[in-house]
């Protein structure tokens, strides 16, 4: 500014700002999930909770270069869940379908929810790696994992899984290796 260069100041302080507002998002996200999550379910407004995942999981989606699908057709749908435990099964399966894409050619991310009368499913599809057939059975066992040693304990899963249960729900996976995996949470409907 002291050089009479107003317009770069501007710039600089657009980027500041943007960069403080993701800031503030990121934190409130760490300080929800630091929060001891309750056990009682109740209704929970679905497509908040994805939208707040995809949010937290955005910077590595963009790093990855994923093109990332998801319409909020159903913007009242609520389901009997638990939202901060919820929140953690759908940012596990988001940051897998990240990791699987990482040496895919094609990166699509697809989240997609549907409703059956009482059942409402959500599907996680990527076109990454996949999973080998001989995997599928155990994929949701603790320290089970296709990722490099370091990458991960294999934890997430079957944290994942027995959070679902909880719900009363159901996780699933069908996978093709090299053309991709499609994880269904299935979960009852609740009235809000």
């Amino acid at each position: 500014m002291e050089k009479g260069h107003l317009e770069n100041a501007q710039n600089s302080l657009d980027k500041v700002r943007l960069l403080v507002t993701k800031i503030s998002r990121i934190t409130k996200h760490l300080k929800a999930f630091a929060r001891v999550a309750g056990t009682e379910l109740t209704p929970v407004c679905l497509d908040t909770v994805i939208k707040e995942a995809i949010e937290l999981m955005s910077n590595q989606i963009i790093e990855q270069g994923c093109i990332l699908y998801y319409q909020a057709n159903h913007p009242t749908l609520f389901v009997l869940a638990e939202p901060i435990r919820l929140e953690q099964v759908m940012v596990n399966l988001i940051s897998n379908a990240i990791d699987a894409l990482s040496s895919a050619p094609t990166k699509h991310l697809t989240i997609e929810v549907h409703q059956q009368k009482n059942l409402v499913t959500i599907d996680v599809t990527d076109t990454g790696i996949g999973i080998e057939e001989k995997n599928l059975e155990h994929i949701f066992d603790p320290f089970v994992t296709q990722k490099e040693v370091g990458q991960g304990l294999g934890l997430g899963l079957s944290i994942s899984y027995n959070i679902v249960q909880d719900f009363g729900g159901q996780i699933k996976v069908l996978s093709t290796p090299d053309k991709g995996s499609r994880f269904t949470l299935e979960l009852n409907k609740a009235e809000k």
